[in-house]
């Protein structure tokens, strides 16, 4: 729990955390990692993580999903995965649209979708001012995207970074 408080819950971070502190255990005879030894090896981090991406891209908020896109390629995060996590988020947005638009409540809206009533209540707010055009755009946008990933010799970063700047 100490190395997640003062770290970062991100896996990636913590596998490296992790193996530094069991190096200095290992170099200084320690059995047991205190939180005073944490602080001392690990590095404090503030993190980007999932949401904060998702949050980025139902704000349309570009130079946030940039910087938390260039965060992902940092630590070598799969293009694949980063597109599907900003294809999730659109073909939410443009259900909710949908959805909404027939008249359908969030509680079941957040059923169909699996989602609680907080992210569909963010997703109905971001979607008050878009057109469902707007939105199955974003969603072909995806689609174009996945097909370049697969089937061009692009960079893949460049496909996603092209990707955002299109949203």
């Amino acid at each position: 729990r100490d190395i997640v408080n003062f770290c970062t819950p991100d896996m990636f971070i913590l596998d490296n955390e992790t193996k530094k502190l069991a190096s200095y255990a290992k170099a200084h005879g320690i059995e047991q990692i205190t939180p005073e030894i944490v602080r001392h090896v690990c590095s404090s981090a503030s993190i980007i993580g999932t949401f904060d991406f998702a949050n980025a891209l139902i704000a349309r908020d570009s130079v946030a999903m940039i910087r938390i896109f260039s965060k992902m390629k940092q630590r070598k995060e799969k293009p694949v995965e980063i597109l599907s996590s900003i294809t999730k988020v659109c073909t939410e947005l443009y259900t909710v649209k949908l959805l909404a638009f027939d008249g359908v409540e969030d509680k079941k809206i957040g059923e169909i979708l699996r989602l609680s009533e907080y992210p569909v209540k963010l997703r109905r707010q971001a979607v008050k001012n878009r057109t469902i055009k707007e939105l199955e755009r974003a969603c072909d946008l995806c689609a174009e995207a996945d097909k370049k990933l697969k089937s061009t010799s692009l960079d893949n970063y460049f496909v996603i970074e092209q990707l955002i700047l299109s949203l």
